[in-house]
């Protein structure tokens, strides 16, 4: 296997002697965004506001972390959603008692990141956000 670092991409040639090699690009995940890395404590049930977008501005997520905390007596579910900017929801892309995961997804423009939890708990939430 052989490993090329491209400007904010990676190639990889794989492949076993004797057969056909394919490439494959990769994001780096070495990129710094704005507004960048976004962290929240959430401990009450319902709707938690976590993020709202800049004026003007959609906002992409490249990453979700929503873990509850194993000392909890309880664990709430977690449900992750994206609301326009009247506050009307546009998607739920994640619906789970825990979640680390490198998934894009888009927010609208003047979006919102609201957490939700089916009852009180504590709940350590991380999004890795960029505006545009």
């Amino acid at each position: 296997m052989t490993l090329s670092t491209l400007p904010g991409s990676q190639t990889v040639d794989q492949g076993n002697p004797g057969t056909s090699q394919w490439p494959v690009t990769l994001d780096s995940a070495e990129y710094e965004y704005t507004p960048g890395p976004l962290g929240a404590k959430v401990t009450a049930a319902g709707d938690n506001l976590v993020y709202t977008a800049t004026a003007g501005k959609q906002f992409r997520v490249h990453w979700t972390y929503a873990i509850n905390n194993p000392a909890s007596s309880t664990y709430p579910f977690i449900t992750i959603k994206i609301l326009n900017s009247s506050g009307a929801l546009v998607k739920t892309p994640f619906m789970v008692y825990a979640i680390s995961k490198r998934q894009l997804f888009t927010g609208p423009v003047g979006g919102m990141i609201v957490v939700n939890l089916d009852i009180a708990g504590s709940v350590a939430c991380s999004f890795i956000i960029e505006e545009f």
